[in-house]
């Protein structure tokens, strides 16, 4: 009778802690997409977002959010500084767990180039340099699990109450400058909801939409008073960021259906910008095919386009009853 060696069982179980500890990392420590490559740029260590769970607000709609708060701002809690809202798309929807969180930063993305929060954790963290001193951002991205649309999804209501949990819950945002943006189907909450009531607009000093699917002149929208004269009425400039090959049933005229009601109503001339595939007119990026992600470069601090959604967002605020743009913030029609 071979008797078995006493060393085996304790290497079995200390490999098989060491193989759990590869396989499945703890995600609410960081965000790891792949453990194959441990080097990819689409693994996050050390995250700069804080991972927030179990939010009382919207009924259970935004469930979970990321967080970030410049460490300035920890340190001085009494600074105000300018708040983006971040809404993901389709491909971000959580699984209601943390885990699920994630999906967040890698929502769309098959190449070099990535949704807002992604870029941040990749070390490219939003700074715009104004008035001689640097302006950063607070970024809340919260996370929904269901966009079933018209029965279940995150409604204009939901991102009203969203917003109020913001500002109750920090106090260094300032008010006077507030944005909102969002992709796919975030793009669409955000359209909602500045195109709900004048009222709504009228918090925010700058918007940015990439890749709308949200048609100007649908059933929906007129039931629900989803108008284009709300936003005019409000002042509120918008950037709109769409391609001119999406394949996701979202082609440019959706976005510019919503630019001519604006502009007939008297509003803001929002800004549009079409990205397509020139290898003539965009030669920097001629290995690119733009579908319906555009969110790659709307982010991208380094957008050809001038100035960036970030020096954009700053280059307007919001003070009572108006809109208060500044000399380089200029509207229209772009091309890349």
């Amino acid at each position: 009778m071979v008797k078995k060696s006493s060393w085996l069982w304790p290497f079995l179980i200390i490999s098989g802690i060491f193989i759990f500890l590869i396989y499945f990392p703890n995600d609410d420590c960081d965000c790891i997409k792949s453990v194959v490559n441990i080097e990819s740029p689409h693994n996050f260590f050390e995250m700069k977002f804080k991972k927030i769970d179990s939010i009382n607000v919207a009924d259970g709609r935004f469930p979970r959010m990321l967080e970030y708060i410049p460490q300035s701002g920890r340190i001085d809690t009494t600074r105000k500084f300018p708040f983006i809202l971040y809404i993901h798309g389709y491909g971000a929807l959580g699984n209601r767990t943390m885990k699920g969180i994630c999906r967040i930063l890698y929502d769309g993305t098959s190449f070099d180039g990535a949704s807002l929060p992604a870029y941040l954790e990749r070390g490219i963290v939003p700074v715009v340099h104004k008035n001689s001193k640097e302006e950063e951002f607070i970024i809340l991205s919260p996370q929904y699990d269901d966009y079933s649309f018209p029965v279940n999804f995150p409604d204009a209501d939901d991102v009203e109450e969203f917003i109020n949990y913001a500002l109750k819950k920090y106090p260094q945002i300032d008010s006077t400058r507030m944005y909102m943006t969002g992709i796919s189907a975030g793009a669409n909450m955000v359209l909602e909801y500045i195109a709900s009531s004048e009222e709504r607009a009228g918090r925010l000093a700058a918007a940015g939409i990439s890749s709308l699917c949200s048609y100007r002149f649908t059933d929906w929208n007129k039931e629900h008073g989803i108008l284009a004269e709300n936003i005019a009425k409000a002042q509120l400039p918008v950037w709109f960021i769409q391609s001119i090959e999406d394949d996701k049933d979202c082609p440019p005229k959706i976005p510019e259906e919503w630019v001519e009601g604006i502009i007939e109503h008297g509003g803001y001339p929002p800004r549009l910008t079409l990205l397509h595939s020139s290898n003539d007119l965009d030669p920097a990026y001629k290995t690119v095919r733009f579908k319906h992600n555009t969110w790659f470069r709307l982010y991208d601090p380094n957008f050809a386009d001038t100035p960036n959604v970030y020096d954009w967002f700053l280059s307007h605020e919001r003070i009572p009853d108006q809109v208060k743009f500044n000399e380089n913030s200029k509207p229209g029609q772009l091309g890349h």
